[in-house]
């Protein structure tokens, strides 16, 4: 979504806040940038953030997401991580059909998991 301009004022470019539609005026309100999608500024209120953490945001290099591109953002890393989940989860399959190995003919072995059952235990008495 490209940010919302209106017609330059005395050579400044003008832009409107995309959740309040309101025209940004940095003089009076404090704004920032989103680093996503949509490129454009917001007011700080609107970004949802406290002044505290814009004052720590403002001057660094942090990437600042709104929430629609962080919404936008986690569902890409969340279609990625099904996409591994999926591909770990074929491999896994493709082990448990494999079935066991050994390099003894002729006997089973054992999963480690499974529980050791003793046939005859040694009395103590």
């Amino acid at each position: 979504m490209p940010p919302k301009k209106l017609p330059k004022k005395k050579g400044k470019q003008l832009y409107i806040c995309p959740i309040c539609d309101d025209q940004i005026d940095d003089s009076t309100q404090q704004s920032i940038w989103c680093d996503g999608e949509c490129a454009t500024w917001l007011y700080r209120g609107c970004a949802g953030l406290s002044k505290a953490a814009h004052s720590k945001l403002n001057g660094t290099d942090t990437p600042f997401y709104c929430p629609h591109c962080s919404l936008v953002k986690q569902e890409r890393e969340i279609e990625l991580l099904k996409a591994s989940l999926s591909d770990l989860a074929k491999k896994f399959d493709d082990q448990l059909n494999q079935g066991p190995k050994t390099s003894n003919p002729g006997v089973t072995p054992v999963p480690s998991w499974s529980p050791r059952i003793v046939k005859n235990p040694i009395s103590s008495t």
